[in-house]
């Protein structure tokens, strides 16, 4: 399926999950080695993430791994949607 990002030319960037959801060591190696977009120009500057209920794993992240995205998050300057 194609996503309403793609076409503007966006690139959607999975991160690795475990059983408390995103895996923060993942994410921090993606945006500290995924170059900026040929199109914008920027690195990933938007995340967007399901910490409860995660689908199709069911997934709840953790108030200590949201912490622990959200200040990666800030060091690279990304915003989360959730």
């Amino acid at each position: 399926p194609e996503c309403v990002f793609v076409p503007r030319g966006l690139n959607m960037l999975p991160v690795a999950m475990d059983e408390e959801g995103m895996i923060p060591d993942v994410l921090r190696k993606i945006l500290s080695t995924t170059p900026p977009s040929p199109v914008t120009g920027h690195p990933p500057r938007v995340m967007y993430v399901v910490p409860s209920g995660q689908n199709p794993t069911g997934a709840v992240m953790p108030l200590a791994r949201k912490r622990e995205i959200y200040q990666i998050c800030q060091e690279y300057g990304v915003i989360i949607l959730k």
